[in-house]
């Protein structure tokens, strides 16, 4: 999704003074920081789509084509970002919609073939909530319809209806990396917050606003690491949250301190102090750690260089 360059040289006593462009692809749907600009207009939205759909970029059954869909109300994500869906099903999907809406959950089943699978990657794709008001109630709708579908029998059999707590948002974006790598209910680490604020963390922006030479704590999310062989093995480290971007410089003796935090924690801590030159921001660690969160570290993948 991203398309990133990274160039580094060494200056300043070794210090890197880094460029990090990030360029969208995928038809403009992701940036860097996970972030999905709200480009809906209230008017001109049918009634349908908004009571479905109230945020935007959602899968949706009825409106959802294969790839991404742009218009001037809404822009939404397609099939295709759902992980494990066939394209033949996806394709089936859209030929039976084209014939008619789906009234239901088993109408959807039964007309576009679905297996089982692909019903429960869509229901926690979230791309069912035409017909569950929650994906966990969609999800279990699901579950009950593992039977023939090929059959063509009636599948609307009555069962008592199951009354389940819906989606907290930081188990709403858990689900949405799981599923499709990306989440329009926000970046990861914003639910979690306040808890860091609590301890004392600041965000990326905050960092940025910082004067040279002062010492700091950060937690964030590991989304690039690089150890240039030019380098004399310093690594360089690029950490994010909801705010932006923080360049970490980790020397050779403190990698080699933290060596297995730095190769294999995905959700990081740093303290360590700012060097800050011409409008670039360094980090220069002096330690690394694991944050006390309940923040899982599965919804994002850094991107390595070695």
């Amino acid at each position: 999704m991203v398309n990133s360059e990274f160039r580094i040289g060494n200056e300043e006593e070794g210090i890197a003074n880094s460029e990090f462009r990030i360029g969208n692809e995928e038809e403009g749907m992701v940036n860097s920081k996970f972030r999905i600009v709200n480009e809906k207009k209230e008017r001109g939205v049918g009634e349908e789509e908004r009571r479905e759909s109230p945020s935007p970029l959602l899968f949706s059954i009825h409106y959802s084509k294969f790839t991404i869909l742009n218009s001037p109300f809404a822009t939404r994500m397609g099939f295709r970002f759902v992980k494990g869906l066939p394209e033949s099903e996806a394709r089936r999907i859209l030929v039976a919609r084209a014939e008619a809406p789906f009234t239901s959950l088993d109408d959807l089943a039964r007309r576009a073939r679905l297996p089982h699978g692909s019903l429960v990657r869509l229901a926690e794709a979230g791309a069912l909530s035409a017909f569950r008001e929650d994906r966990r109630s969609a999800l279990w709708a699901a579950l009950g319809l593992d039977r023939d579908l090929h059959a063509d029998l009636d599948l609307a059999t009555p069962e008592p209806e199951a009354h389940l707590d819906p989606l907290t948002r930081a188990e709403a974006i858990h689900w949405d990396y799981a599923w499709t790598s990306h989440s329009t209910h926000g970046h990861p680490i914003a639910p979690y917050r306040e808890a860091l604020a609590q301890q004392g963390l600041p965000d990326a922006a905050r960092v940025a606003a910082m004067k040279n030479g002062t010492r700091t704590r950060y937690a964030g999310l590991v989304i690039c690491r690089q150890r240039p062989g030019t380098a004399a093995g310093v690594v360089f480290m690029t950490l994010e949250d909801e705010t932006g971007l923080v360049n970490l410089v980790v020397w050779e003796r403190v990698y080699k301190q933290h060596r297995t935090l730095v190769k294999t924690q995905s959700f990081i801590g740093v303290t360590g102090k700012l060097q800050v030159q011409s409008g670039v921001t360094h980090l220069v660690a002096e330690e690394l750690w694991i944050p006390q969160t309940r923040l899982t570290t599965e919804e994002t993948m850094s991107r390595d260089f070695h």
